[in-house]
């Protein structure tokens, strides 16, 4: 009886650690995500591994498709606007000794059906006011867009991603 009250309570030691650290990893997904939404691309990349960090530099990781995925528009009113309307829920967490994986589900304006909107309802007007200037008319469509989302004239598209986590030194990085 004795030895059986031992095994229970050191299984009872170990389970709390257990649920805590895919907790931690839940958390450090979830923080890092935030923070690619809120553009914040320097405290995003900072939560990556050393090995991930020795294979991309911070410059080209604020250039990759997190960057342009987290801020369509490119500047920081905008950025806030985009960021309160993007959701993400982090969901099953499988971990293994240092490594886990975490799967997360993501809401976000469908900018492509925006962007189809604005093209029927003012493209020929955004073109002649643009006058072949690419860069001029593409900041037209994010003005529309940015208005457009302000009024919460769009619907929001799901994705589907997963992240790799390694525990380094105690806490857990992105393997990126």
């Amino acid at each position: 009886m004795k030895r059986l009250s031992l095994i229970i309570l050191a299984l009872l030691t170990l389970l709390p650690g257990c649920v805590d650290n895919k907790e931690l990893v839940r958390d450090a997904a979830s923080k890092y995500w935030q923070k690619l939404i809120d553009g914040r691309f320097e405290e995003a990349y900072a939560m990556l591994c050393l090995e991930s960090k020795d294979r991309i530099a911070f410059s080209d990781y604020s250039q990759n498709k997190f960057s342009e995925a987290a801020n369509p528009f490119q500047t920081k009113s905008r950025q806030k606007l985009w960021s309160q309307k993007v959701s993400f829920v982090v969901g099953k967490v499988e971990q293994k000794g240092n490594r886990a994986d975490v799967e997360l589900v993501f809401s976000v304006p469908d900018l492509d059906e925006l962007y189809t909107m604005i093209e029927k309802r003012a493209g020929k007007r955004l073109k002649r006011k643009a006058k072949d200037d690419d860069v001029k008319l593409m900041e037209y469509y994010k003005e529309i867009m940015e208005k457009e989302i302000r009024k919460g004239n769009f619907t929001h598209k799901t994705f589907y991603d997963h992240i790799s986590l390694i525990k380094e030194k105690g806490s857990w990085k992105i393997d990126y």
